[in-house]
């Protein structure tokens, strides 16, 4: 689901363009952090161990969608196990999930223009279906 979101929402000349990606990507000086519960406890998510590194799960959609499209990404928040939690274990998480939160919030912005010109980047008839 939420990789059909992505397509449909960060679209060839919305999110990228010919041309246009990773460090000249259309959101480039933008940031995006991701934030993700599992089920399983951190061993689980750990070299050799069954899930192996959340890194490498997170990676396509880091590398290959908000990085692709030129967002510098800070370093995920998990909440592991987050089902088998004691309320204090929750709660503790939330005020954790809630500082990067703020603390995420408050990094300077590098304003750009960009984006208000990308469809003049795609090349005359880019849509145009293929018989």
């Amino acid at each position: 689901m939420l990789k059909g979101w992505f397509e449909r929402v960060l679209a060839y000349g919305f999110g990228y363009v010919d041309g246009r990606r990773f460090e000249t990507g259309l959101f480039k000086g933008r940031r995006a952090m991701i934030s993700v519960t599992t089920g399983g406890p951190l061993t689980r998510f750990t070299e050799g161990d069954v899930y192996g590194p959340i890194d490498d799960i997170l990676l396509p959609v880091r590398r290959l969608t908000l990085e692709y499209m030129g967002y510098t990404v800070s370093e995920p928040f998990v909440a592991y196990a987050a089902p088998r939690l004691e309320e204090s274990e929750r709660q503790g998480l939330l005020r954790d999930f809630a500082s990067k939160v703020v603390d995420f919030a408050a990094l300077p912005v590098e304003r750009r223009e960009d984006y208000r010109t990308a469809l003049d980047e795609v090349p005359e008839g880019a849509w145009a279906r293929k018989r």
